[in-house]
């Protein structure tokens, strides 16, 4: 089985050190063995507690679900491997069950200390769970998320995906993550298609992408 572009972490695991990785500016290469790949993605913004304007953010962590785990309670997180703007994906990823649990944003200067992190509440984490197969495509929504600065009065969830997603040795700013907007119809799932072809041109990715895009304008496949 090919090595997985992405970085899965488990609890023990990531409270060693497990370290977020930096955003992806390129896509990986798509893989030519079998059994072709299969596609997370979720397009996310997030509102800072004292601004009117959202911003998008660099990295969203997933948890795929194992042997009916809890969606709240998780233990397996891998990271987002490329994102363009607001849209984010995980390229190349093992096909199963998934939820969001976070986004991260990355200051823009490479010294800076800590990093931007948004835990999702539980409503947020049910919306986006979503099963993927071998080859293919799976839209966990349009996320438009509050941010509040009171993390410790979290649900289950951003209590339990914060100390999972905890790093030793970083000091971030962590936040308490609400919905303040979130889609997930075929509507939503076009646009976004139709706005990360031009990204993905003459790659294997875009003829995933197409075919996904062509079930939505015409009528089949999942809703």
């Amino acid at each position: 089985m090919r090595t997985r572009t992405a970085v899965i972490c488990a609890l023990t695991v990531c409270l060693a050190g497990c370290a977020w990785m930096q955003p992806h500016l390129t896509p990986p290469a798509f893989p030519e063995d079998d059994p072709p790949p299969a596609v997370l993605a979720i397009s996310v913004r997030t509102y800072p507690p004292v601004s009117l304007w959202s911003e998008p953010d660099d990295i969203v962590a997933f948890v795929r679900l194992e042997d009916d785990a809890d969606m709240f309670a998780g233990s397996n997180w891998v990271e987002s491997n490329y994102a363009d703007g607001e849209r984010i994906y995980l390229l190349d990823a093992e096909p199963g069950e998934y939820v969001a649990v976070a986004s991260i944003r990355v200051p823009d200067s490479p010294d800076s200390y800590g990093r931007f992190v948004t835990y999702y509440d539980e409503e947020i984490v049910r919306a986006t769970r979503v099963t993927v197969g071998v080859g293919g495509f799976a839209f966990l929504g349009e996320l438009r998320a509050k941010q509040h600065l009171d993390l410790e009065n979290g649900d289950d969830a951003q209590q339990h995906y914060s100390d999972l997603l905890a790093t030793a040795g970083r000091i971030d700013v962590r936040y308490r993550g609400t919905r303040k907007e979130f889609g997930r119809d075929r509507d939503a799932e076009r646009k976004f298609l139709e706005e990360t072809l031009d990204r993905f041109g003459g790659t294997g990715w875009a003829g995933m992408f197409e075919a996904r895009l062509g079930e939505l304008r015409g009528g089949g496949g999942t809703p």
